[in-house]
């Protein structure tokens, strides 16, 4: 139904939407055959039809259907040595297999070994013979599985990677499912994990004396396209760019290791708010501290850092404790609710999610920052003592109006001193105080030097001159237009009411 409506509809936005969903429905179809044939095995209802096939020609067209996902990822892929895009002959070497079985076994070793090894490492497939058995090599570089893990990787549903921070998506049927098929074959899958350095061994007979009569057709049939190999296209965009957004626009961060995921919020808040991506919680807090957003979405469950390390991480960094997060998960437990807002995160939503009532909380988190800084531009508080505003944030003002304060008659003071004061640059300083007070920054320190006038003009503490050059004024016209900018009448007739 997916494929008709494709070709019906006209419209190309569409296009993008369909090719997600195809993709979704053939993972969620891949799964649902895993487990049919699991239970197929256990009831040993699963019959071997094996024949005999060139296993290099065989293994050669899978490991190349994975190049192009690999070459996203940034991983080398090599077959007996050689990348696995170039076409080169080859040795034959025929061995009798199911072909079917054979290619899910194959596929879940790749699939697996892509997602586990980092960038920059290499993934080598290789085919040895003994006398009795070919031997099929997946070795991957740059990840290892835990000792203690490794005899149990063959269980159903058991998972390696099982806590917050995890590097794929997976659900602990590919391996148990490997194991059987093989083991139907009469054959072995073995593994040896160490020193940065994983390889599993899947161990075929040669011949076919170990195949009942039964097991065996001989007939060739026409090779299939893979069913499995459907999914090979899931990572659509492993690392996401960074757009060029201008410094006063409102800025959603979203962290989510999902591509999917990722692209359908941003689709929902692009055309409000410029929108910035990251993959996990370690890249997510690189672009918040370089960018200073308004608000970040993130997930919980994520690679590298989980979204409960991101959030508090951003909630105890003075750069970043100001924008407020919304934290997206599966786990709607009330100590999963608990945990998350224990970080530091403002709100909390379940998947799956209704993207309008995510966009209304986006919009009234903005809205009510919106708020606190309009009360601190009105009001005019720039005293740290008088700020009310979280006291994290009292701190990072505080520091800001004491920079400011000690270099008040210094006619040289500027923006670029003040951020070498503080530590920050001049973008991500700009962003915090516009942020907090919806001043930019030379408004900040212009509006802080009046307020001090004023507080000097009600002391009476010299004439409007004198007070205009102690505040940091070289020119009195200029001190006059902005401080009547500021409170609405120049500073003889503010010294006459006050």
């Amino acid at each position: 139904m997916i494929d008709k409506l494709n070709h019906k509809v006209n419209d190309k936005s569409y296009l993008k939407d369909f090719e997600v969903m195809k993709r979704n429905a053939s993972r969620l179809l891949q799964l649902i055959n895993q487990l049919l044939e699991l239970s197929k095995i256990e009831a040993g209802s699963s019959k071997l039809q094996a024949s005999q096939n060139d296993l290099v020609k065989f293994l050669k067209r899978i490991t190349a259907s994975f190049s192009s996902l690999a070459y996203q990822k940034n991983t080398g892929l090599y077959f007996n040595g050689t990348s696995s895009s170039v076409e080169r002959n080859h040795e034959e070497l025929f061995v009798y297999f199911d072909k079917e079985k054979m290619e899910t076994v194959f596929y879940n070793l790749l699939s697996n070994a892509i997602k586990f090894t980092p960038e920059g490492e290499r993934i080598d497939v290789e085919i040895r013979t003994d006398s009795k058995f070919v031997n099929v090599y997946f070795t991957n570089t740059g990840a290892e599985i835990p000792e203690e893990k490794i005899p149990h990787i063959f269980n159903r549903f058991y998972q390696v990677d099982d806590g917050h921070i995890r590097n794929f998506e997976g659900t602990g049927i590919g391996l148990a499912l490997v194991k059987e098929l093989v083991e139907l074959h009469k054959g072995e899958v073995e593994v040896m994990s160490n020193n940065l350095r994983t390889t599993f061994n899947v161990k075929l007979p040669l011949g076919k004396s170990h195949l009942k009569e039964e097991e065996i057709a001989e007939i060739f049939h026409k090779e299939k396209e893979a069913s499995a190999l459907s999914g090979i296209s899931e990572v659509s965009k492993s690392q996401p760019e960074k757009p060029e957004i201008h410094s006063d626009s409102t800025i959603v961060l979203i962290v989510e290791d999902n591509p999917d995921l990722r692209e359908f919020i941003r689709e929902h808040l692009e055309k409000d708010y410029s929108v910035i991506e990251a993959e996990n919680g370690a890249k997510g807090i690189s672009v918040a501290d370089e960018i200073i957003p308004d608000l970040v979405i993130s997930d919980i469950m994520m690679p590298v850092m989980d979204g409960y390390e991101f959030c508090q991480s951003l909630k105890t960094n003075e750069k970043t404790n100001h924008i407020p997060v919304i934290l997206l998960t599966a786990k709607a437990e009330m100590k999963d609710k608990l945990e998350g807002l224990e970080t530091g995160a403002d709100d909390y939503l379940t998947k799956p999610f209704n993207p309008d009532e995510l966009k209304v909380r986006v919009k009234n988190l903005i809205k009510l920052r919106q708020q606190m800084r309009e009360k601190f531009r009105s009001e005019m508080l720039v005293k740290p003592s008088q700020v009310i505003v979280p006291s994290s944030q009292k701190v990072f003002l505080g520091k800001l109006t004491s920079v400011i304060e000690k270099n008040l008659e210094n006619e040289s003071f500027s923006i670029e001193i003040l951020c070498d004061e503080i530590g920050m640059s001049r973008a991500q300083l700009h962003r915090k105080i516009k942020a907090l007070t919806n001043q930019s920054t030379s408004e900040f320190i212009r509006n802080f030097r009046l307020q001090r006038a004023a507080d000097l003009i009600r002391q009476d503490a010299g004439n409007i001159a004198e007070i205009a050059y102690k505040v940091g004024f070289n020119s009195q016209a200029y001190f006059t237009k902005s401080f009547q900018e500021l409170f609405g009448c120049i500073p003889t007739e503010f010294r006459k009411k006050n």
